[in-house]
This record gives structure tokens, C-alpha cells and sequence, in this order.
């Protein structure tokens, strides 16, 4: 678990005698299949490790979330903002419905100093307008003339079935959430399939996810809470030592 963590936050060098580990602000994001993430600030591109991406530092301003689906069925994303003042966690549910799958797309802000929990989230609802065709004519038209007939079908703006529920964690706050979504791909079974009722397959590898993510958060949650008594105990050990030395 600690592969995933930057290693220069838990270093010895990182750890000063009297001050305590300083872990925000940042973020967190952490996906359960079947889709990857990205997530990019400008021209900064943060690419997910095993289902997580972890932002020390982050900075200011809107977070653009690009989920790429692997195959059909549910995904999960869970957001963790870790501010000056507050930390809160959220998710995001989506649902990868076309074959091949589509990719959909998230956009968070973030303030270092205080987190704000985001509003529920807008999906963008496209037309999508159908070509013009040309029907030949009658051959028992007395008419010699060609008769062109276009139609234009335009597809109703259907509900994307996604929603966004805060997950109540021991540190967190719970608010209205505030992510506003928009889908990449317009295509007709994007907008038809997602009420639908097909089955999805389970996914073999949601089990690892879980368990992934249950000791990730165990670890970030025992590293905020006790971090002081941590450093206090160090710093008690390196009194004992010195005094054993200084005895020698």
C-alpha cells in the first residue's frame, strides 16, 4: 500500500522533530472498474496506478476527470479533498453502456484552504441530428421531373441516469455534491441505453479493489488522526537513544 504513496511525504528527511507530517492539501481519487482514469489541471496530466491517483500539493482550480471505460457495466469514483481546514469524501456512480465503450467525463474544484462538497452533478443532453437522405422516385411518377424528400430526425434529450452520493466517513462533511458532467461520446445508444435494464457482468477484480481501497483509507485515516502521537513517539525514541549514547 505504501507503493502508492509519494515516498518523499513519509521519508526520514521529511519527518522534523517537533512538527507533524504534512499531508494536505491534496486529493484523491480512487476507481473501482471497469474504467480508468486521468486527471489533468491545465497542462499537468496525472495518470491512475492500480486504481488511484493522489495529488500532494494540489493546487487551486478545476480538475477535469476523464473516465475511460474498459468494458460495459457500473463504475465507482471516490474523491477524497484533504484541505487546510476540512477533509470530505465523495463519489461519483457512472455506467459504461456502448460497445466499444465510451468515455465519459468529470469536472472538480478544488480550494487547498477549505473543501467544498460538489452539487449535483448536470449531464450534458445532446441532440443528435440524423443526415439528410434523398428518396429516388416512383417510376409510374408521370412526373419526369426528380423529387428529393429530406428528413431530419432529431433524438429527444433523454435523462443520463447518473447520480453522485456522499459517502459519510468519519472526517467528512456532508453537503450537496457539485461535479458537472459531460458525456464525450453523443451516440444514440449512450442516451437510449443508459435506463436500460441490461445485465452487466461482475467484475472478477472488485473484490482486490475493495480490498485496495479499504487498507488505502485505513492507512490515510491513521496517518491524519495519530500523525501527532507518531511524531511524538519518535521523538521520544531519539531521547532514549541519546541518553543511552551519551551513558556510553
Amino acid at each position: 500500500i505504501l507503493h502508492y504513496m509519494p515516498p518523499h511525504l513519509f521519508a526520514n528527511s521529511a519527518i522534523k522533530e517537533g512538527s507533524p507530517t504534512i499531508i494536505t492539501p491534496s486529493l484523491i481519487f480512487m476507481v473501482q472498474s471497469p474504467v480508468t482514469i486521468t486527471v489533468t489541471l491545465g497542462d499537468a496530466i496525472y495518470k491512475e496506478q492500480e486504481g488511484i491517483v493522489f495529488i500532494p500539493q494540489a493546487k487551486e482550480g478545476n480538475y477535469t476527470i476523464t473516465a475511460q471505460g474498459i468494458e460495459n457495466g457500473e463504475y465507482t469514483i471516490h474523491i477524497g479533498q484533504m484541505t487546510q481546514e476540512n477533509t470530505i469524501w465523495e463519489k461519483i456512480h457512472g455506467k459504461i453502456v456502448n460497445d466499444p465503450p465510451e468515455s465519459h467525463t468529470y469536472t472538480v474544484h478544488f480550494n487547498p484552504q477549505h473543501a467544498i462538497a460538489f452539487a449535483s452533478p448536470t449531464s450534458t443532453k445532446p441532440n443528435i441530428t440524423h443526415t439528410p437522405t434523398t428518396v429516388p422516385p416512383s417510376p409510374t411518377s408521370s412526373n419526369s421531373a426528380t423529387n428529393n424528400t429530406s428528413a431530419t430526425t432529431t433524438l429527444s434529450n433523454n435523462s443520463i441516469n447518473t447520480s453522485i452520493d456522499p459517502t459519510n466517513y468519519p472526517a467528512t462533511q456532508r453537503f450537496l455534491p457539485a461535479i458537472s458532467k459531460k458525456k464525450t461520446n453523443g451516440s444514440k445508444n449512450i442516451l437510449g441505453a443508459q435506463t436500460g435494464s441490461k445485465k452487466t457482468k461482475p467484475n472478477k477484480n472488485s473484490w482486490f479493489a475493495y480490498v485496495y481501497m479499504g487498507l488505502f483509507l485505513l492507512l490515510v485515516f491513521f496517518c491524519v488522526v495519530w500523525r501527532k502521537y507518531i511524531v511524538m513517539a519518535i521523538r521520544f525514541v531519539r531521547q532514549k537513544l541519546s541518553l543511552v549514547t551519551m551513558n556510553m
